[in-house]
């Protein structure tokens, strides 16, 4: 919340005789308890003056509804964008019965013209009430952000983990039938030939695990029904749930009757059962080995993003990995119909950098472009040298395009062409100041339907020194609690 009583610079106050004044540029207007006196991203939109009760200024975001402020008698409801005539970027609604003035736009310019001193009370005010709310907003979108991260690298995280789980509780059945069945199978007293045999079906079969032989669905049913079909034959129980793990070893009733002639019929059985304990053990912990990698991959891609146990500083960062990344940590987003092309110049140089809030730009363009297309589409990451100083890095997509009549407004804070709380308006206003004030660089639009870019541009030896200075002057302003 804003409000702080002892702020006067963003609530002032206006004495009865200047609200005398005001009462000449507009009309009085009553108000029942939750009715709005402006509404956000609704036009039209009128200065307010409170006369009587209070008025409750509030902010959706998303699911949220923020509290901006509680306006009291004497002071005023508005804010920067009435005087550009845009839409308000937060609701007003009467908490108590309200009488209140109300002037509308074209009125308020005349009254800040023609009255100094009324202009001197509403401008800085205005002002200063954008830039609260704009720093509380860019907080709340940067925490919203990594909301929706952590969210999705849960999401990412639960089925390899799950996978892992699964496979490790079979694992210890399987290797207890994998022994049993090894046990029964020497009591055989095999011979070093039929050793060899048991060996050369192992290591054929684990072959064939590793590199699998591509099999239609329909492929692989007739061969697990002719497995299942020649084990029955043999009085081999339960060939239905042995076949599959054998098919997927390249055991065929061929090769099944080969080293049926060498083993002796006696042994099939306990062969066919050892064969496929052994190569389920090694199909789950080849399971279990991907899972593990996929964790590990995405713990090493949060920690990447993040820049874990860094300082916040201007360091060589590699851009590849910075974006590789951002898209492992979205693979939520992006695996349900976005085909991402990696067009990477493989010369590309280390770049000095804040690296982890260009990941932050990379993530508020790439999950805009994903939004644009509704989740079906092409994304393309490119990266080139632009010359010995500069790289550049190209976000594209293939989706409807912004028009062209709002394309010098997107950068605007709290602009935004998403419904009323699905965006704070400040993803874009964030990336170009990382890019324009933190790095000294450029982020431009070149937007058609079908094809959309983002490029951005950044000097290989990092930002120039009035960049750096704006950068640190930024970071000592304190934050609105």
């Amino acid at each position: 919340m804003l409000h702080d009583p002892e702020e006067r610079r963003l609530f002032p106050r206006f004495t009865p005789e200047q609200i005398e004044l005001l009462s000449g540029y507009g009309e009085e207007v009553d108000f029942a308890p939750g009715e709005a006196l402006f509404e956000q991203g609704k036009l039209p939109y009128h200065f307010w003056v409170i006369l009587e009760g209070q008025v409750r200024i509030t902010k959706r975001v998303g699911e949220d509804e923020m509290l901006l402020t509680v306006h009291k008698p004497g002071e005023f409801a508005a804010e920067l964008s009435i005087l550009a005539g845009s839409a308000p970027f937060a609701s007003g609604r009467a908490t108590t019965p309200v009488r209140a003035l109300k002037i509308d736009a074209g009125r308020l310019r005349e009254l800040i013209v023609g009255n100094r001193a009324v202009a001197d009370i509403i401008m800085p005010a205005l002002t200063g009430r954008v830039q609260e709310v704009h720093a509380q907003m860019q907080q709340q979108e940067k925490l919203a952000a990594l909301g929706r991260m952590a969210a999705g690298l849960a999401h990412e995280l639960n089925n390899p983990a799950a996978a892992v789980r699964r496979a490790a509780s079979e694992l210890e059945e399987t290797v207890a039938e994998a022994q049993g069945a090894a046990i029964r199978l020497n009591a055989h007293a095999l011979s070093a030939g039929q050793q060899r045999v048991l060996d050369r079906l192992h290591a054929e079969a684990r072959g064939f695990c590793v590199s699998p032989i591509p099999l239609s669905p329909l492929d692989r049913s007739d061969r697990e029904d002719a497995v299942a079909d020649w084990l029955e034959d043999r009085g081999i129980g339960g060939g239905w749930k042995l076949a599959p793990t054998l098919v997927v070893g390249g055991v065929s009733p061929a090769r099944l009757a080969e080293v049926e002639a060498e083993m002796g019929a006696e042994r099939m059985e306990e062969t066919v059962r050892w064969l496929s304990a052994t190569l389920s053990a090694t199909t789950l912990i080849r399971e279990i080995t991907a899972g593990s990698d996929r964790i590990s991959h995405l713990v090493k891609s949060i920690k990447q993003y993040s820049h874990m146990d860094q300082a916040p500083e201007l360091k060589e960062a590699d851009l590849h990995e910075g974006l590789n990344s951002t898209l492992a940590l979205l693979e939520h987003k992006l695996k349900h119909g976005v085909h991402v092309t990696r067009e990477y110049d493989p010369a590309l140089p280390r770049v000095c950098s804040y690296a982890g809030e260009l990941n932050q730009v990379w993530t508020n363009l790439i999950d805009n472009a994903v939004d644009a297309m509704g989740g079906k589409g092409s994304l393309w990451i490119r990266t080139r040298r632009v010359d010995d100083d500069h790289v550049e890095v190209e976000i594209a997509d293939d989706g409807p395009g912004v028009p062209r009549e709002i394309q010098d407004r997107i950068w605007e804070p709290f602009f935004t062409t998403k419904g009323v709380g699905e965006g704070s308006g400040l993803g874009l206003d964030i990336a170009r100041r990382i890019i324009h004030r933190r790095h000294g660089g450029t982020l431009r639009l070149d937007s058609r339907p079908g094809d959309t870019r983002f490029s951005i541009t950044l000097r290989v030896d990092g930002p120039p020194k009035e960049a750096t200075l704006a950068a640190a002057d930024e970071a000592a302003v304190p934050q609105p609690a």
